[in-house]
């Protein structure tokens, strides 16, 4: 979790990433579902203006608007979700943590 000192807390930029692994793959596969269905609107308030992935996060699921950005991605047994305030640094986190 990372989050910007600005003094007005509404002016803050924050990015944060949580990678869950779980048992096997077809509990990720279960689980990444799940998340799917409850984002973007459990991390950010606002409209979507655009779900296409970008190219450099190589698939996966991509929320986008005035409040921010989410992705989600799954590989294999483990599901990889980031969300920010500021969707180029979204992106940039989401391709920096995939291995």
């Amino acid at each position: 979790v990372w989050e910007t000192q600005e003094d007005d807390p509404s002016a803050r930029d924050r990015v944060a990433v949580w990678q869950i692994d779980l048992d096997d793959v077809r509990a990720a596969l279960r689980f990444a579902s799940e998340l799917q269905e409850l984002l973007p609107q459990a991390l950010f308030d606002g409209r979507v203006m655009r779900t296409d992935v970008p190219e450099s996060l190589i698939g996966g699921h991509w929320w986008s608007g005035r409040a921010g950005a989410v992705t989600l991605q799954r590989r294999a047994n483990q599901v990889r979700l980031v969300w920010g305030s500021d969707p180029d640094v979204v992106e940039y986190v989401g391709v920096a943590a995939v291995p």
